[in-house]
C-alpha cells in the first residue's frame, strides 16, 4: 500500500526529470542555433578575406580565349558528364571522402593511423604523378588538396582509398565497406581565390569542428609553414605491411604549392590568421575520440555522381568546363560515328562471341 507522502516524492522526482530534460533540449537547440549563425559568419567571412587578400578570381578573359559560360551545372549529369570525365592533366582537386556511416575510426592520436596516411599518400603521389598540397585527418573523413600533372586523378583515388581501406578494416578488426562515396568527393579548384578559400578551410577544419583551438596541434594537418620543404622520408609502418610486403620500405613525402601560385603559403597563413578567431567561437566538443561513435546523420547529402567545380567567378568556372564540354561533345561524335557503322556492318551478336569467345569477327567474302 502506497502513502501520501511517497506518492508526493514520486511526483516530485518526476518534475524534476522532466525539467532537466527540457534544460538538456534547450541547450541543444541553442547550440545548434548558435551554429547555425556562425557557420553563416564563417562563410561570409571566406569571401571577405578573399577581396582583403586580393586574391585572382579569374574574371578576365585572356587574349583569343574562347569559353562557353552559357551552361547549368546541375544539367551536366543528365548531358553525361559526370566524374567520369575529370581526368584532365594540370588540374588542382579537393579531395574529401567519409568513412561509412560517418562513424569515428580516425583517431588523430594514433600515430599508426597517422603514418598509414602518410605513408599511403607518398606512395600514390609517387605511382601516379601527383603534387600534394594539402591534408587533414579528422575523425570521420578526410580533407586533401592535390594537383595532378598527368590527368590520373581517378587511379589515384582509387589506390589510395582502396589501400587505406583494406589497412584500416584489418586494424580495426572490422569488415566491409570502410569509405563512403556520396557524390561529392571530388571537386575541381578552377581559380586562386577558390584554392585559398579552400586551403584553410581545410587548416581550421579541426578548430571549426570543435575539436582543438590551435590547428597545429592537430594530429596530421599540413599547416603553410609545411609547404615547398624538402621532402622527408617516410618508413612504410611495420603495423600495417609485412616484412614481406611489395610495396617499398620507404618513400619521399613532400607538401608543394600548386604550380601557378605565387606566395600561396603566405596568402594562405594570412587567410588562416583572419578565419582562426572566428573559427574558435564554434561549440567546443571536449569529449575524448571513441571509436565506432555515430554521430547524427546528415539530411543534405546528396549521392548523385555529379561534376563540381569550385570557383570565384563564371569564367573561372567556365574555364574549367570549356574543354570538357568540348571533349564530351567529341567523344559522342565518336560513339554515334561508331555506332552506326556497327549496324550497318557488323552483324548481331558478332561483339558477343567476341567478347565471351575471343571468335573474331571476318566478313563473309561473296562469291
Amino acid at each position: 500500500m502506497i502513502k501520501c507522502n511517497d506518492i508526493r516524492v514520486v511526483e516530485h522526482t518526476w518534475t524534476k526529470a522532466a525539467k532537466r530534460r527540457h534544460r538538456s533540449l534547450a541547450r541543444k537547440a541553442a547550440r545548434a542555433r548558435r551554429s547555425t549563425e556562425l557557420d553563416i559568419q564563417y562563410q561570409q567571412k571566406f569571401w571577405d578575406m578573399v577581396d582583403a587578400l586580393n586574391l585572382d578570381r579569374g574574371n578576365v578573359i585572356y587574349g583569343k580565349e574562347r569559353l562557353s559560360i552559357v551552361f547549368k551545372v546541375s544539367d551536366l549529369a543528365d548531358k553525361g558528364i559526370t566524374k567520369a570525365t575529370l581526368n584532365k592533366p594540370d588540374q588542382l582537386y579537393m579531395i574529401t571522402r567519409s568513412v561509412m556511416d560517418r562513424r569515428h575510426w580516425l583517431d588523430e592520436r594514433d600515430r599508426n593511423a597517422v603514418a598509414l596516411f602518410k605513408f599511403v599518400l607518398a606512395l600514390a603521389c609517387e605511382r601516379f604523378a601527383m603534387r600534394a598540397v594539402k591534408i587533414v585527418f579528422m575523425r570521420n573523413h578526410i580533407h586533401m588538396l592535390v594537383h595532378d600533372k598527368e590527368g590520373r586523378i581517378s587511379q589515384f583515388q582509387r589506390y589510395f582509398f582502396w589501400l587505406t581501406a583494406v589497412k584500416m578494416n584489418r586494424y580495426l578488426g572490422r569488415s566491409g565497406t570502410f569509405w563512403i562515396n556520396d557524390g561529392r568527393e571530388t571537386v575541381v579548384v578552377a581559380d586562386e581565390a577558390a584554392a585559398v578559400r579552400k586551403a584553410v578551410y581545410i587548416a581550421l577544419n579541426p578548430v571549426a569542428g570543435g575539436y582543438t583551438q590551435d590547428p597545429d596541434e592537430w594530429g596530421l594537418n599540413v599547416m603553410p609553414g609545411d609547404l615547398d620543404q624538402p621532402a622527408k622520408t617516410v618508413k612504410r609502418p611495420k603495423t600495417f605491411f609485412g616484412e614481406r610486403s611489395r610495396v617499398p620500405k620507404s618513400v619521399q613525402l613532400e607538401f608543394l604549392s600548386p604550380p601557378g601560385h605565387e606566395e600561396f603559403p603566405a596568402k594562405v597563413q594570412a587567410g588562416i590568421e583572419m578565419l582562426l578567431p572566428l573559427a574558435k567561437r564554434f561549440p567546443r566538443r571536449p569529449n575524448r575520440m571513441e571509436k565506432g561513435f555515430t554521430p547524427t546523420p546528415r539530411t543534405d547529402v546528396s549521392k548523385k555522381r555529379t561534376l563540381m567545380v569550385a570557383g570565384s567567378s563564371v569564367f573561372s568556372i567556365a574555364r574549367v568546363l570549356t574543354p570538357i564540354f568540348e571533349a564530351h561533345a567529341r567523344n559522342e561524335a565518336a560513339w554515334e560515328k561508331i555506332t552506326t557503322f556497327a549496324e550497318k556492318e557488323i552483324p548481331d551478336g558478332a561483339y558477343r562471341l567476341f567478347a565471351r569467345m575471343g571468335i573474331p569477327y571476318r566478313p563473309v567474302e561473296e562469291p
